[in-house]
């Protein structure tokens, strides 16, 4: 499939296709995970994370994951994965401090009920401090 201007995009596979179309705003269609992490590599001792290394981790990463570096997008009748280059400024990021386990629990009850952004790739990465003392969460 060949956009106006001669690039090649992939079609959706059906599955691909079905679950966007399902995607709402009153019915979500997404898939979280969640994690603590522990001291070492991006994580300091005290819990902090170095965005600027998990960032530039991803970077080298994203261009072997296809999809990371994909979005959604109509072209004509059909739904084909545009590549983009994603904004890991957006994509990975600190969100407001948690109240431990519980507090990381309601957030992922927030996360798993809100789209995402449909004019960038469908994932992102958000660090969460205070799930645990000098340890920070990803979700």
């Amino acid at each position: 499939m060949a956009s106006a201007a001669g690039e090649r995009f992939e079609r959706l596979s059906t599955a691909d296709a079905a679950n966007i179309a399902i995607d709402a705003p009153d019915q979500v269609n997404a898939f979280l995970m969640a994690g603590v992490l522990a001291p070492g590599g991006a994580v300091a001792p005290d819990g902090s994370v170095d965005l600027e290394v998990l960032r530039s981790a991803l970077a080298e990463r994203v261009p072997r994951a296809k999809r990371l570096g994909q979005r959604v997008r109509r072209d004509g009748r059909s739904l084909v994965w545009e590549p983009v280059a994603p904004d890991l400024a957006h994509h990975v990021r600190v969100v407001e401090p948690v109240d431990g386990l519980a507090g990381l629990e309601a957030l992922c009850a927030h996360l798993i009920v809100t789209p995402l952004p449909s004019n960038r790739p469908l994932w992102e990465l958000l660090v969460v401090p205070g799930v645990a003392p000098m340890s920070a969460a990803i979700a």
